[in-house]
């Protein structure tokens, strides 16, 4: 409650502060770059100063003729910086906005730009970005810019992120929608909802430079994704010389946690190598919680189940790779992506049987260990190669992923009854091993045209082959390990998609038109060779994509975007095998899947290019989703992904950024969405709907010497999951920065302060009634020190997309 009454202050003092703006004067700012020859400066940037502290202000790009424009300042001094490549920078003369500005609207002298020379010195100044930004696409959330977003981990980053959510079993969805393709530097993770979560577990929020979530995506990216993307771009160093920076992190919360990184780049005319190491090694526990009631007529059964999960992650990761600049217009790259895990995950489950049980036993303990080794590397050769000068490119992308994943478990049924053991144990141990190997290339084509259009089109293929197989062994009461046959599987699957697409787009004065069309073909089989079942999908999919947006005037755009996507079932949920969780409860894959596909529309508003609102619809069939089937003869129940007939989202978001005072900016993000899940499963009819409100409020307060404060609370009401309802949940952050003069920075996090952030469910479908608390390790105390060496102006190394991203998005484990 009383985080909830610090948020409602701050949001009232915040509306109050943008309202009282509201009142000032703004005035439209215009100028025009040239260089020395009195040429126009296309593209140049030009960014608004406020004095006396030359905190930025806005940033702008040059059209054609070199023209700039900021709209909407409002009262205070101000100077311009103008930059261009190869250009030095140059400041205009300060110039004042107030009550008697003329017409409100203001035309600055020329900037007459020079080339740079050297021994030229240069103004420094240090910009900070908002924690949020809303772009024509995107929404971007810089993670650089907080010391709360910089602690932790990337899925904590995620946790933090307005519209996104993430469960106690490490689930993502956007805007209540399942279905989020995630993807790290343009490449999507191909992995199970488990296996990312422990990959972004893993991954240190220091090393993100900022989070883009992509809700419609264009043509260009692959179709998968019926939520949209969520691309995390980790930092890349800054036109030739060598830099870096390393980071050192340390944590508690009910287990410690330790982290190191260390980023290198070096460039010179010809060459660009860059490499970031780090490891991270991290427990975090997770203490849980439910009942489930076995109802029948004349008969009953209560399951009461706790049971606390320690993981234990040891995990390195390494990038590394080159550019080689063979040619002003041509770039050769590889690229070397690895992660190795070590991961230990020990449950301590005990089960409390209430009601009639033929057996005897009222009680059951198991206790399992897993140990899971997990190696994945990828390897990318690049060609980009720009064509004329018109800009007209050619991209190019080879690729090989190899996943190999083995696990060990080992599980421990005691049955007892008054403390006294009624039966012999039960002892079951497994060895899984699984191989995914992809191999993919894609071509990508863009053409500027005139009249300020672009013209992008490109072909992709890839081809994936999976062996997974899994071998389970029982003690008997001699202490032999004799092979259990009925649960062993052996499971091979082969997929081919072949896409192709085109894009177009064009500036028509007030108008931004965007329009796409992708098409893919999808073969593939799987082949259960344990129950010699085979089952193969061939179909071919088009996945159209618009986007409009119209500027009213100065300070409004509006924009309605569509498009259609598909998220096809991970690789391992086509597996029928069974993993066990304890005797009474396990999880199967499903040979019948099929993937889903969502149309999606969206109409936005932007408000003086601060305020932005959304109304998006969606409707998606054959959903994705996980079943809980619970057999009324031996009342065991197990987990199965399975296909919703339909699922139906509706949302309603804003978002602002609020300037409270000069030494306060607050972000406010509200959202909510109605969803609805309807479906028949077994002759039994399925009808879930919720509407859900979030709320989101971040606030950054600047303190003298160099320090700064944060504070950041959100908020959801109840919302559904398929057939999981969950209940409502809030919790705060706290984060402390200092920042020193030699570009290194101390920062302090502690999160989920009052350790509110539980998962409270229920089920309530047809026979099966279930309740839970899912509580995860999220109150925990960072500390992280980060220096920088080396020249701060080297260049950035190149970002790209490889051509297995969507294929390594759907790698699943058991």
């Amino acid at each position: 409650m009383v985080i909830l009454l610090l948020g409602i202050l701050l949001g009232i003092l915040s509306v109050n502060a943008l309202f009282a703006q509201e009142q000032a004067i703004s005035v439209y700012v215009q100028g025009k770059l040239v260089n020395e020859k009195n040429e126009p400066m296309s593209f140049g940037t030009a960014v608004l100063y406020s004095l006396p502290d030359s905190v930025f202000t806005k940033g702008a790009l040059a059209d054609a003729d070199g023209n700039f424009e900021f709209d909407a300042v409002l009262n205070g001094t101000y100077y311009v910086e103008g930059s261009y490549l190869g250009y030095s920078k140059l400041h205009s003369a300060a110039f004042s906005v107030n009550q008697s500005t003329e017409n409100g609207h203001i035309v600055l002298p020329t900037l007459q730009m020079q080339p740079e020379t050297v021994g030229l010195q240069e103004v420094t100044v240090t910009y900070k970005k908002p924690l949020v930004e809303m772009q024509a696409d995107k929404m971007v959330v810089n993670v650089e810019s907080s010391a709360i977003a910089q602690s932790g981990s990337a899925l904590d980053v995620l946790r933090r992120s307005p519209g996104v959510t993430v469960n106690q079993q490490q689930e993502i969805s956007l805007k209540g929608k399942q279905g989020v393709l995630v993807m790290v530097d343009d490449k999507p993770t191909q992995l199970t909802h488990e296996q990312l979560g422990v990959m972004l577990q893993s991954l240190p929020a220091n090393t993100i430079d900022r989070v883009e979530i992509i809700a419609n995506p264009s043509a260009k990216y692959d179709a998968a994704g019926n939520a949209g993307i969520i691309n995390i771009r980790l930092k890349k160093n800054k036109n030739t010389g060598i830099n870096g920076s390393a980071s050192a992190n340390a944590g508690y919360g009910w287990n410690p946690v330790f982290g190191t990184n260390l980023n290198l780049n070096y460039r010179n005319e010809k060459v660009n190598l860059f490499g970031n190491y780090g490891y991270t090694d991290r427990k975090r526990g997770n203490d849980n919680y439910f009942r489930r009631f076995v109802e029948l007529p004349g008969d009953s059964l209560v399951f009461d189940q706790n049971f606390y999960q320690l993981y234990h992650n040891q995990t390195h990761t390494l990038k590394t790779g080159a550019d080689w600049f063979v040619t002003p217009k041509t770039t050769v790259g590889v690229l070397f992506n690895g992660q190795f895990d070590l991961a230990n995950t020990d449950i301590d489950n005990h089960i409390a049987l209430d009601g009639f049980n033929k057996e005897g036993y009222t009680d059951v303990k198991a206790n399992t260990d897993i140990r899971n080794n997990w190696k994945n590397t990828t390897y990318n050769l690049n060609l980009k190669h720009q064509l004329n000068p018109d800009g007209s490119a050619l991209n190019v992308d080879l690729d090989y992923a190899a996943y190999r994943i083995t696990e060990n478990s080992h599980l421990n049924n005691r049955y007892l009854n008054m403390e006294q053991e009624v039966l012999p144990p039960y002892l079951l141990r497994s060895n899984n091993n699984s191989n995914v190997n992809i191999a993919a290339a894609k071509a990508d084509y863009s053409r500027p045209l005139k009249n300020k259009a672009m013209l992008e089109t490109g072909v992709k293929s890839s081809y994936v082959w999976i062996d997974n197989g899994i071998f389970f062994e029982t003690q008997a009461e001699n202490g032999i390990w004799l092979p259990d046959a009925g649960k062993n599987n052996d499971f091979r699957f082969t997929e081919n998609i072949n896409a192709a697409y085109v894009n177009y787009s064009q500036q028509v004065g007030k108008w931004a038109i965007q329009a796409g069309l992708r098409a893919e073909q999808t073969n593939n089989r799987g082949n259960s060779v344990t129950l010699n079942r085979t089952e193969r999908q061939n179909y071919l999919s088009l996945f159209p994509s618009a986007n409009v947006s119209y500027t009213l005037n100065d300070k409004n755009q509006l924009a309605f975007a569509y498009s259609r996507r598909i998220d096809r079932p991970g690789y391992t949920d086509l597996n029928p095998f069974t993993v066990y969780i304890d005797q009474f409860t396990s999880g199967r894959g499903n040979p019948f899947l099929k993937p889903q596909f969502t149309h999606s529309v969206s109409l936005s508003h932007t408000y003086a290019d601060m305020i932005n609102t959304s109304v998006s619809y969606s409707r998606t069939t054959d959903a994705l989703g996980d079943m809980i089937v619970q057999s009324d003869t031996t009342r065991n129940a197990y987990q199965i992904p399975s296909n919703f007939d339909h699922f139906d989202n509706a949302s309603v978001t804003v978002s602002a950024p609020i300037p409270v005072t000069k030494w306060w900016n607050a972000q406010l993000s509200l959202n909510g969405f109605y969803s609805r899940y309807q479906s028949v499963y077994l002759n039994q009819t399925i009808n879930n709907s919720q509407f859900t409100g979030m709320i989101y409020l971040a606030n950054n307060i600047t303190l003298p010497k160099n320090f700064s404060v944060e504070v950041a609370a959100e908020y959801h009401s109840p919302l559904i999951w398929g057939i999981y309802h969950v209940k409502s949940n809030y919790s705060a952050d706290l984060g402390i920065s200092k920042s020193f003069g030699n570009g290194s920075n101390l920062k302090f996090s502690l999160t989920d302060v009052f350790n509110t952030n539980i998962d409270r469910i229920t089920i309530n479908d047809n026979n099966l009634r279930l309740n839970g608390n899912f509580k995860n390790e999220t109150r925990v105390a960072t500390l992280t020190y980060t220096c920088k060496f080396g020249n701060s102006q080297v260049q950035n190394a190149r970002r790209r997309s490889t051509a297995t991203d969507d294929e390594r998005s759907r790698v699943k484990g058991q």
